[in-house]
């Protein structure tokens, strides 16, 4: 699993991506796609995780990030959490997995319209690399459990 915490209010999604590996393919399995407030983005993520129980769950730091993790924890049951830092443009570390996403990563075509996964994978898919979407929390998620899965997970790829 992986989170990017959302830092404002202003368009910014909180994003908890649930993944799994199935010959050699990294299947997004669910998320919590919001734009609610922390203490909500709290509840739905610690429900998510504690219904899916993946071993590790990474978690942004960058901001608020390293904060989060602090209140979520005392609501986890199993999943470790792992804060992690992002230094490098978003943009282009987003780009620079892309050929391995698209190859590698599979999503769900049967999410309901009004769903968080809906709108999380419209997101993802009318992202645009010149830094002129709105919102890049979806692929920035993809982009942190692909790289996550590919450490940790790589003899499974």
């Amino acid at each position: 699993s992986y989170i990017d915490v959302s830092t404002s209010k202003n368009g910014d999604y909180h994003c908890c991506v649930i993944g799994g590996i199935i010959d050699k393919k990294l299947y997004i399995i669910d998320v919590v796609y919001t734009d609610l407030g922390l203490q909500a983005n709290t509840q739905l993520t610690a429900q998510i995780l504690n219904k899916y129980k993946p071993e590790f769950c990474r978690i942004e730091s960058n901001g608020v990030g390293a904060t989060y993790s602090t209140l979520l924890e005392p609501y986890i049951e199993s999943t470790q959490l792992l804060n992690v830092h992002s230094s490098q443009n978003k943009q282009a570390r987003i780009f620079q997995l892309s050929g391995w996403i698209k190859d590698n990563v599979v999503f769900r075509n049967n999410s309901p319209v009004d769903s968080d996964y809906h709108k999380f994978f419209r997101h993802f898919t009318t992202y645009l690399m010149d830094g002129s979407s709105k919102n890049d929390d979806a692929p920035d998620s993809v982009h942190g459990i692909s790289t996550m899965s590919r450490s940790f997970y790589s003899e499974s790829f």
